[in-house]
């Protein structure tokens, strides 16, 4: 009994030793480098964008992305994929943002890329082209736009659809 109370009182003492350690926490990434836990990204979603057009300013739609974050309730790395969605025809877009075509274009993101990329289509099938910025000056009429940006974390596209006058 006597024995009984000493290896309780031992495992007492070690577990609260253990717990009171001031060793510093730290996650794994998928190279197996250790991260510090206050450079971990904890983040379900990618950055937000807003795009300012001359004095309009747009929220386009997320429309599909590959994201890792530290999931602090499982304690590891997860990874999100959602499809990327093809653009609808403009014929179904009930509202379209009108701009002028000599409209200075910034894109905000939340959280700069890497770099990101910039698709134009003229109706669901014709793509204009593909380009690393969003310029204006030489479009006239319906478009969808789509922007991809890169981050260390995935990537995420984004849909935006103008009447550019």
């Amino acid at each position: 009994m006597i024995k009984i109370k000493i290896v309780i009182s031992l495992l007492i003492t070690l577990t609260i030793i253990m717990g009171c350690s001031s060793k510093e926490e730290r996650i794994v990434n998928v190279n197996n480098d250790e991260i510090p836990t206050e450079n971990k990204n904890t983040s379900k979603l990618p950055p937000g964008l807003s795009i300012s057009i001359g004095e309009e300013t747009i929220r386009p739609f997320l429309i599909g992305y590959s994201w890792s974050y530290y999931d602090e309730y499982e304690d590891s790395m997860a990874t999100i994929e959602t499809e990327s969605i093809p653009p609808p025809s403009l014929e179904n877009i009930d509202k379209l943002t009108t701009v002028s075509s000599n409209s200075e274009v910034v894109l905000k993101f939340e959280k700069a890329p890497t770099d990101y990329q910039v698709i134009i289509w003229e109706s669901e099938s014709n793509v204009t082209g593909t380009f690393d910025e969003l310029d204006l000056s030489q479009l006239k009429g319906k478009f969808i736009f789509r922007v991809t940006g890169h981050w260390e974390e995935g990537k995420a596209s984004y849909f935006l659809y103008l009447n550019i006058q």
